[in-house]
C-alpha cells in the first residue's frame, strides 16, 4: 500500500481514493501520530529498527485498509442492504489488534530516561486519541448507511402490490440489514459505540421487523 498526501486523495495500492477534507485530514493526523511515535522510538535506540518498522508500518496499513472501508460505505460499494457489516468488525479489531502492538512495542523501551519515556508515551497516547476518533467516525459511517437503508426500504413498502415482488424488493434486503444491526449491536464493545448509537441500532431493528410483515394492500374502491 501507499499513499499520496495531495489534495483529498490517497493513493493506496495503485488506486486513487477520494474523501471528504474532514476525513482525509482524520488520516493524515493519525498518520502523523504513527510518525511521532516512530521519532520517539527511534531516540529511545532501545527497539531494533526493523522490529519499530514492521509494528509502525503494519499500523499505517492497517489505518489504510480503514481508509478504503469508509470510501467503500460511502460510496455504496458496500451496501448494507446486500452485503454483510462483517468486514467492518474484522477492520476494526485488526487496527485495535495493531494499535496493542505499538504499545507493547512503547512499553518495551524499559529503563529508559524520564523524559524520553514520558515522550515516548505521550506519542502513543496522540495515536490512541486519533486512532479513536477515526474509529468513531466509521462507525458513524455505517450505522447512518443502514439507517438510509431502512428509509429507503420503508419509501419503497408502499409501492409493492404483491407478495412475490415484495419477498425480492422488501424482506430479501431487509433481512440483510436485520442481520447487520444485530452483528454492529452483539459487538458494540468492541466497536466501542456509544449509548446513544446503541439505541438508534435498537430502534431501527424494531422498524426492520415491520418491514418483515407483509400486508395485502386494502383494495381500491
Amino acid at each position: 500500500m501507499s499513499r499520496q498526501g495531495k489534495d483529498n486523495t490517497l493513493k493506496i495500492s495503485g488506486k486513487t481514493f477520494v474523501f471528504k477534507e474532514s476525513d482525509i485530514k482524520l488520516f493524515r493526523n493519525l498518520k502523523n501520530a504513527i510518525d511521532g511515535l516512530d521519532r520517539a522510538l527511534q531516540k529511545s535506540g532501545k527497539i531494533p529498527d526493523s522490529e519499530r518498522k514492521t509494528v509502525l508500518n503494519d499500523m499505517t496499513k492497517r489505518c489504510l485498509s480503514v481508509m478504503i472501508l469508509l470510501h467503500d460505505i460511502l460510496s455504496s460499494t458496500l451496501d448494507v442492504k446486500c452485503h454483510s457489516v462483517r468486514r467492518v468488525i474484522n477492520t476494526s479489531q485488526a487496527t485495535d489488534q495493531g494499535l496493542l502492538a505499538a504499545f507493547v512495542t512503547a512499553g518495551s523501551t524499559g529503563r529508559t530516561q524520564t523524559w524520553l519515556s514520558q515522550e515516548i508515551m505521550s506519542a502513543y497516547g496522540r495515536l490512541s486519541l486519533h486512532h479513536a476518533k477515526m474509529t468513531k467516525r466509521l462507525n458513524g459511517a455505517i450505522i447512518s448507511a443502514l439507517r438510509k437503508a431502512t428509509c429507503s426500504l420503508e419509501g419503497r413498502r408502499e409501492e409493492v402490490n404483491n407478495l412475490d415482488d415484495y419477498l425480492v424488493e422488501i424482506t430479501q434486503p431487509a433481512l440483510q440489514v436485520k442481520e447487520n444491526i444485530k452483528t454492529l449491536l452483539d459487538n458494540s464493545d468492541l466497536l466501542r459505540l456509544e449509548e446513544h448509537q446503541i439505541s438508534q441500532l435498537h430502534k431501527m431493528l424494531g422498524r426492520v421487523k415491520i418491514l418483515l410483515e407483509w400486508k395485502r394492500p386494502s383494495p381500491q374502491s
